[in-house]
């Protein structure tokens, strides 16, 4: 039978105490770390809207909502995507607006007894208040105005912290099982969360997604039933406690039950027992190496060489294409011949033409000629595909420095041949779609990647199948 243990538990961690738990990656519960921090009596009720102010309340953010019990991120038929205003999101009568406009998915649509208002949740995650090192534009801070609220401890030291982050539960909801990237220190301000974590040496019996895939730190696992024979530590995180979770240990979140959620799964909750909870986590790195983690940085090198060999693959079969028209890009992108010459001058478009440019024949192509680019996408080979969204991603960060709608705009492009004018929830179906093929594709691209990379590194042939 499989073991579930109770994290160790701390009230009083002075530095030498936390290195203990760092060195040996291990979790820690810490209880009444956050009660000296302005945030838990200035952000009660309407106090977040309040400290967050005029300006940033009107910023843009994804909301989930979810059905109670679905996962977010993980649990795509059970989750429906908004977009909003933070001065919506914490609006007193937005749970009630927004239970009664969500989009149920074809399969919970027709297995529910329940209606919507009673069903669903929302879920504001990974809210940025602070980035060190930004990648995309999306990772810029949203709020950056509440991390004078908080207080990092003295033994996290600040050229250690890689994001500091808000979340907010509207209900019950629970993230996919998986593991992160760096060390983190989940602080809860108001309300409970339930955490149960899986040491990294248990990556195979949890099901990872492959290492090429998008989703490479999720678990395929979504049955609670599949995770009982497997050992595991569990913390009910209060308000006031912060819970130190290593990286590279797996770990699903709930958030929003009113009790002890250790069974949450099994067990059915009134609206009553659902509330808010608010949290801030502080990611941090230290690089330390541990025995039981060494499986863990392994499969990080990976990623990392695979990234690396992505872009070399496409680097290698460009070819000099020397100053293009926006007539002559949009030749290129729109051409629909499957040969090694279209591949290459494609290629040489997407990654050499100056993105201003790029954006301009981008824009062309899905407002004028929507029906040709929307066959064009479709056509796209996986690297082709792979170089003009990490274009994108790289390019939005430097644009939308300042200017959040522009970079929208680039997407609202994008997308615009896929849409349908007449009909709102076809708009985003079709798009979803839209998302969907793309990342298959992207996918694709990274497989074949990682085979060239187990080739040409470590001499291994696989002969097309990992």
């Amino acid at each position: 039978a499989s073991r579930r243990e109770v994290v160790r538990v701390l009230w009083n961690v002075p530095r030498e105490k936390f290195e203990e738990f760092l060195k040996g990656k291990k979790p820690v519960l810490i209880k009444k770390f956050v009660e000296g921090w302005k945030a838990v009596e200035k952000w009660k009720g309407g106090g977040l809207a309040k400290a967050i102010g005029k300006e940033g309340l009107e910023k843009s953010v994804q909301v989930q909502q979810v059905r109670p019990g679905a996962t977010f991120r993980g649990d795509e038929d059970a989750r429906f995507e908004l977009k909003m205003s933070l001065r919506q999101f914490l609006s007193e009568n937005l749970d009630k607006r927004c239970r009664l406009d969500v989009v149920p998915s074809s399969k919970s649509s027709s297995s529910s007894e329940t209606s919507p208002y009673e069903t669903t949740s929302l879920y504001l995650a990974q809210c940025s208040m602070y980035e060190s090192n930004p990648s995309s534009a999306s990772d810029l801070a949203v709020i950056p105005e509440l991390v004078n609220d908080i207080k990092v401890p003295d033994y996290v030291p600040k050229d250690s912290i890689r994001n500091i982050n808000l979340w907010i539960s509207r209900g019950l909801t629970r993230s996919n099982l998986h593991y992160d990237e760096n060390d983190n220190l989940l602080c809860v301000v108001e309300g409970r969360k339930f955490v149960r974590m899986f040491p990294p040496s248990s990556t195979r019996k949890l099901q990872p997604f492959p290492i090429w895939h998008a989703s490479a730190n999720h678990s395929q696992i979504k049955s609670e039933e599949k995770l009982k024979d497997i050992d595991s530590i569990y913390a009910n995180v209060e308000a006031g406690d912060t819970l130190y979770i290593p990286e590279g240990w797996w770990h699903c979140v709930t958030s929003g039950v009113s009790h002890s959620a250790s069974n949450y799964s099994t067990r059915k909750r009134s609206r009553d027992e659902e509330m808010r909870t608010v949290a801030v986590n502080i990611w941090f790195r230290r690089n330390i190496c541990p025995e039981h983690m060494e499986k863990y940085y392994l499969r990080q090198l990976f990623v990392s060489q695979l990234q690396k060999m992505k872009s070399e693959l496409a680097s290698e079969i460009t070819v000099s294409i020397g100053k293009l028209s926006v007539s002559s890009i949009i030749h290129n992108l729109l051409s629909l011949k499957q040969n090694i010459k279209t591949l290459k001058i494609r290629l040489s478009t997407l990654l050499h033409v100056p993105f201003p440019k790029l954006l301009e024949a981008i824009r062309e192509c899905s407002t004028k000629r929507p029906m040709e680019w929307k066959k064009a996408l479709s056509s796209y080979d996986s690297m082709s595909t792979y170089v003009l969204m990490d274009r994108l991603e790289k390019a939005e960060l430097d644009i939308g420095k300042g200017n959040a709608s522009f970079v929208a705009k680039i997407y609202d492009n994008f997308f615009h041949a896929f849409q349908q004018k007449d009909d709102a929830k076809e708009n985003l179906q079709t798009q979803a779609e839209a998302v969907s093929m793309i990342m298959r594709k992207l996918n694709v691209y990274s497989k074949h990647a990682s085979l060239e990379l187990l080739k040409g590194v470590l001499g291994l042939d696989c002969g097309g199948k990992i």
